[in-house]
């Protein structure tokens, strides 16, 4: 009856595309190519016809212009329940495949519908916790747009969600990097490097590449210290009223016993000296440090309060406190672990460290000197440490 119609009426597009659709379920997929591109020729915007043409594709082995055609359909609409099954069908199929499948050759109009395909699913494949599979979705964005900051940054962090040793909220966090993982580690290092050359200017470019090194040096994977210093520094100097930012500098700093350079950031200064002085044989001058930070201590809790994400207030706070702990100064750490439990009251650390200042009188009479400059009132924040 279609074929009728269409005889009689061969302009209507409409049914060109359901007879398209019709063949393709019967698996006719050479005629079905030829109905459906007839109907997206006569109807460019039919949304469906294109996805079944993507379908045909795909069955043909042409993964590439099936991705690409998926793509222009998501650019109008980002959701389409169809596309986005079609596309993941796709990338799954795709990573079914292995390391071992060639490089998909792609060419230069397909590049940026294919890499917009990808990087959908591939945000959808990590919300579903499909480590593995995002990495291939992002993979093929990458390949497609070597160049692009964006496709770069979301195959780096693919990558490192992939790694349980460096994906903190996997239950797996403690276990060793195998060579699996070491490609991943490198690859993503990688990534993030060509992001810092494609935008050299972007804070957020050094900010990402100097956390995984933190994270790599805080977990003892590698001795990044130094370079995760360069780069959060790095970040800073790009955007240097982000005073989280600037936290998170100074205590790199502090970790490397680069002690003036790190008081001079936690005492608010934009310029950070160069090098560090040494005496008797070498030992750091703590004083110089201790000096610029307790100079600086009402302007950090200010700044952290005012100015820092609220999600990283309290681990900035608790940060404070354990250098103020280190030095000593557990009457000034105590106001600072205090602030943080309003946000984090749960927090143990915190809780303890409140109660263990607050076991001596002197210490108590510290912190409220520190807070408030009246040794007769209690601030609120300690309040809600009080055993």
């Amino acid at each position: 009856m279609l074929q009728h119609h269409l005889d009689a009426d061969p302009e209507d597009a409409a049914a060109w595309a359901l007879y398209g659709k019709l063949l393709l379920d019967m698996d006719e997929t050479e005629v079905a190519r030829i109905a459906l591109e007839e109907a997206l020729f006569l109807a460019p915007d039919d949304l469906g016809a294109a996805c079944a043409l993507a379908e045909v594709e795909r069955r043909q082995g042409e993964l590439v212009a099936g991705l690409a055609r998926l793509g222009e359909v998501l650019k109008f609409l980002p959701e389409h329940p169809e596309a986005s099954r079609l596309a993941r069908i796709m990338v799954l199929q795709r990573f079914a495949l292995g390391d071992a499948a060639a490089v998909l050759p792609i060419t230069a109009d397909q590049a940026v519908p294919v890499a917009r395909a990808c990087s959908i699913i591939g945000r959808a494949l990590s919300e579903a916790h499909m480590r593995k599979e995002a990495v291939c979705a992002f993979q093929l964005a990458a390949q497609a747009l070597p160049d692009d900051y964006n496709s770069l940054n979301d195959l780096a962090c693919a990558l490192l969600r992939s790694i349980p040793a460096i994906d903190g909220g996997h239950e797996e966090s403690n276990s060793m990097l195998d060579a699996r993982m070491l490609r991943a580690l490198s690859n993503a290092l990688m990534s993030y490097l060509r992001c810092i050359e494609i935008a050299p200017k972007s804070a957020l470019a050094y900010k990402n590449l100097g956390s995984l090194l933190t994270n790599l040096a805080r977990r003892g994977i590698y001795d990044a210290e130094g370079a995760a210093a360069y780069t959060q520094i790095k970040a800073f100097q790009l955007e240097p009223e982000d005073y989280s930012q600037r936290l998170l500098a100074a205590s790199l700093l502090f970790d490397l016993k680069q002690l003036e350079a790190s008081a001079a950031l936690y005492s608010g200064e934009n310029i950070i000296p160069g090098g560090d002085e040494e005496e008797d044989g070498g030992r750091w001058r703590l004083d110089v440090f201790v000096k610029g930070f307790t100079q600086g201590i009402d302007k950090i809790e200010e700044q952290i309060l005012v100015s820092v994400d609220p999600a990283r207030r309290a681990e900035a706070l608790i940060r404070v406190g354990d250098i103020l702990v280190g030095l000593g100064m557990e009457g000034e750490a105590v106001l600072f672990f205090a602030l943080a439990l309003q946000d984090e009251p749960d927090n143990i650390h915190c809780r303890e460290a409140v109660r263990a200042a607050m076991s001596s009188r002197r210490l108590l009479h510290e912190a409220i000197a520190v807070s408030t400059g009246d040794r007769s009132i209690l601030p609120p924040p300690l309040v809600m440490a009080w055993p």
